[in-house]
């Protein structure tokens, strides 16, 4: 399975620009939620069980139209044994990494899951996940940040369109956005899953983490050439850089009706 990955920590002119100019308002959304990122591998015999937790979650917030938003970041320190991980990016690792320091931990794993970046558990401890999730969507709004979100793909170019506007702008907090993609299928071959066919939802295929310099803005990704835009949603939440804490989140689809 051919797969194609962009992943953006600064901006640069060949993969995304920002503008903070010309940039139709979009109305914000404000109110409880919950990110929920899943730390996993292809090459990991514990993470199906988790990946079905987490589709699980997937079809209950869809089904509901909770404000539930799901993130699966498939991590490379796996791949050294017998299976790559096509989804896989050293990135993700990195990202894992820095709520290990948060975390205050001496060693990170799989499958792990986070939410709102303020609590960690076993991924696959699915009463453990609600009880979060329910914690997380009861918290008062006080201290978040609205968030408004638009997206245009562009077909001919495979490219996203994606814009943002913010009611605020936090100090020593990024934005990060991630294109995210459902019912994914994927055979193992080798490693610890071989001979599986593994589902994934809320697969991150792009994401870019920036510093805003204005409380709106747009940005230029260009997509992987197998992602489905039917299947796939964009994701945008404000993270404080001290702590990790998640203080406002928003998704809508990239395909627009």
């Amino acid at each position: 399975m051919k797969t194609y990955l962009v992943v953006l920590t600064a901006l640069s002119l060949s993969s995304a620009w920002l503008s903070t100019a010309n940039v139709k308002p979009i109305p914000t959304h404000r109110g409880s939620f919950a990110v929920v990122e899943l730390f996993t591998s292809e090459g990991c015999s514990s993470c199906p069980p988790a990946e079905r937790v987490l589709n699980q979650i997937n079809e209950e917030q869809t089904a509901k139209g909770e404000p539930v938003y799901v993130l699966s970041f498939h991590v490379d320190y796996w791949n050294r044994l017998g299976w790559t991980d096509p989804f896989s990016d050293t990135a993700f690792s990195d990202r894992q990494r820095d709520y290990a320091v948060a975390f205050r931990s001496r060693s990170i794993y799989t499958p792990q899951m986070v939410v709102n970046g303020q609590a960690e558990f076993v991924g696959s401890d699915k009463s453990q996940a609600k009880r979060r999730i329910e914690q997380a969507l009861s918290t008062s709004t006080a201290g978040q940040v609205g968030i408004g979100l638009a997206a245009h793909h562009d077909q001919t170019a495979n490219q996203a369109n994606i814009s943002w506007q913010l009611d605020r702008l936090p100090e020593g907090a990024v934005l990060n956005i991630a294109v995210v993609e459902d019912d994914l299928g994927n055979y193992v071959p080798r490693g610890e899953n071989r001979g599986q066919t593994l589902e994934h939802d809320g697969v991150v295929r792009v994401f870019v983490t920036l510093t805003p310099e204005a409380v709106h803005g747009s940005l230029n990704v260009s997509l992987p050439p197998d992602l489905d835009p039917t299947q796939s949603g964009i994701i945008a939440f404000v993270q404080e850089t001290r702590g990790m804490h998640i203080i406002g989140a928003y998704r809508v689809p990239l395909a627009q009706p």
